[in-house]
């Protein structure tokens, strides 16, 4: 089953969004 944002505890939720960010920046 795919989790929904609203599903995700607030720290996984962190988590993905810190890693989503330094991807980013590692990608320039």
């Amino acid at each position: 089953p795919v989790l929904t944002l609203d599903e995700v505890p607030d720290g996984l939720k962190v988590v993905c969004i810190s890693l989503r960010l330094l991807k980013g920046v590692a990608e320039g």
